[in-house]
């Protein structure tokens, strides 16, 4: 390994990632500006501890899980030595550095979309889900959830989707790390990690925004001048609860308690349902992984359904926020690979070298 070599690994980091890290620098100043101007509390929390670790651990069981999988495959004499060689052919200190820059920088992103988020309410009070509720019927001919209704009553399919719900969590910080580690296809990776990005930003925050809202599960709390046509649901989710933990009920109380004291910094918190992030990071995977390969995009394709009835059946949503989120996001994809597009990311290309005497 020569200085010249790690130079060049280093300003390919500097060049794949730097799109992606000037949005989140972005968001973090613009955070941190609207709270200020709209005096909400900007909790903005840089590194915890469980996401330095997440991103340490989600790395190392990436490098784990090809080792192992070599080993089995190729069963050598020598183990270890195989495995040095097969690190250099698989060039994992340049994918660790060209990573870098996103696994750090992604808790920040996280932690400045939160705090944004629960300020929500202050920059645009929520008022839509009257109107997102009469869409719902519209389309549907009565509420969405009492279209799956059979699901509600079966605690154990609840409980399955319930499950689904939160793999969501592991399974797009697993495709953030699986694209920051890309060394071939330069492009796709840069498309994703810059998509993924613009999701969360435009889609999670500007759009939330501009449609606030809370979401069935929280209408009650939010509208108690009004009827709450999701009491039933509520009920039948609480009945389930009875049978197998359905962790979204004590998420959902966590965020109403956090709504309620808006001073709590926390990854995770604040309330918006319109559009769904859950909806659009999925089909955001879906159209990602099906680059990567066919069969693991028709699965996350599938996967992205199961979040769709999921954010019905968990009451999270109006089946109308998954359809815009189903709308938007390929455009936001569409969008972020005209940004990433070659003559805006320069080709690689190796460092300058200095003349000899």
């Amino acid at each position: 390994m020569t200085a010249g070599s790690l130079k060049s690994m280093a300003w390919d980091a500097v060049r794949w990632n730097a799109l992606p890290v000037a949005m989140i620098v972005a968001l973090i100043a613009a955070g941190a500006a609207l709270g200020a101007h709209h005096d909400f509390h900007f909790g903005f929390i840089v590194f915890q501890d469980f996401w330095l670790l997440f991103n340490v651990a989600g790395f190392g069981a990436i490098l784990a899980g090809a080792a192992l999988l070599e080993l089995f495959r190729s069963r050598p004499a020598r183990p270890f030595a195989h495995l040095r060689v097969k690190f250099g052919e698989w060039r994992v200190l340049k994918r660790a550095i060209v990573a870098l820059p996103i696994l750090l920088t992604a808790p920040a992103m996280f932690s400045a979309f939160s705090a944004v988020k629960a300020g929500i309410p202050v920059m645009n009070p929520f008022h839509l889900d009257p109107l997102f509720a009469e869409m719902d019927r519209i389309i549907h001919g009565g509420d969405a959830w009492t279209l799956v209704r059979p699901v509600l009553e079966t605690p154990a399919a609840v409980f399955a989707i319930n499950i689904a719900y939160h793999l969501w969590f592991f399974l797009f910080y697993g495709a953030l790390a699986l694209a920051a580690v890309m060394v071939r296809d330069v492009r796709l990776r840069n498309q994703f990690l810059t998509a993924f990005v613009l999701t969360w930003i435009v889609l999670g925050l500007v759009v939330a925004t501009q449609m606030s809202s809370v979401g069935p599960v929280f209408f009650a709390d939010f509208y108690p001048q009004l009827a709450d046509p999701y009491a039933e649901q509520m009920a039948l989710l609480r009945a389930a609860d009875e049978h197998y933990p359905i962790w979204a009920l004590d998420v959902q109380a966590l965020l109403l308690e956090g709504a309620r004291n808006p001073a709590q910094d926390s990854i995770g918190r604040g309330i918006s349902a319109m559009p769904s992030l859950h909806v659009a990071v999925s089909v955001l995977m879906a159209l990602f992984t099906r680059r990567v390969n066919r069969w693991l995009g028709l699965a996350a394709w599938v996967f992205a359904a199961v979040i769709m009835l999921g954010s019905v059946v968990l009451a999270w949503h109006y089946a109308v926020d998954g359809y815009l989120s189903a709308l938007l996001t390929p455009m936001v994809w569409v969008l972020a690979g005209w940004l990433t597009r070659p003559r805006r990311v320069l080709a690689a290309a190796p460092l300058p070298q200095p003349a000899s005497a």
